[in-house]
C-alpha cells in the first residue's frame, strides 16, 4: 500500500511538471510572437521568451528524471494543439478545418504513443494473450 502511495505521488508530481512545462512553453511562444512585432531585438518580450526557453530546459530535465524519454517526448506534440486556441484568442488568428484536423491527428498520435508505453511497461494490459 505504501509503495502505491509513493508511486501515485511521483505520478502526480510528474503530471504537474508536465503542466508547468507546457504552460511555460505556451507563454514563451506568445511572448515570441509579441517580440516579432517590435523593432528592437532586445525588448521585454524577447527576454521573456528566452527566459521561458531556459526554464523549460531545467523542467525538462526534471521530467526526464521521472518519465522515460519515449513516454515524455510526445508531450511536445501537445503544444501544437494548445497553441491553436491560444493564437486565436490572443492574436485573432483564424482556426481552419485543416488546422483542427491536424490537431486531432497529433492528439491521436500522442494518445497511441502513451497507450503503447503503458502496455510495454506493464501498467495496463493489451488484452492479448501470448501462447508459447
Amino acid at each position: 500500500m505504501d509503495r502505491n502511495i509513493r508511486q501515485s505521488k511521483t505520478a502526480i508530481k510528474g503530471l504537474l511538471l508536465i503542466l508547468l512545462y507546457l504552460s511555460i512553453q505556451m507563454g514563451g511562444q506568445v511572448l515570441a510572437k509579441y517580440a516579432s512585432g517590435e523593432k528592437s531585438l532586445f525588448n521585454i518580450y524577447t527576454m521573456g521568451s528566452y527566459l521561458s526557453l531556459l526554464s523549460r530546459g531545467f523542467i525538462w530535465v526534471l521530467i526526464l528524471n521521472r518519465i522515460r524519454l519515449i513516454a515524455a517526448y510526445p508531450i511536445n506534440g501537445l503544444s501544437y494543439i494548445l497553441i491553436l486556441p491560444l493564437s486565436a484568442l490572443i492574436f485573432e488568428e483564424v482556426i481552419t478545418s485543416g488546422r483542427v484536423a491536424s490537431s486531432v491527428m497529433i492528439a491521436s498520435g500522442v494518445v497511441l504513443l502513451t497507450i503503447g508505453e503503458l502496455i510495454s511497461s506493464g501498467k495496463i494490459s493489451s488484452g492479448r494473450q501470448v501462447s508459447e
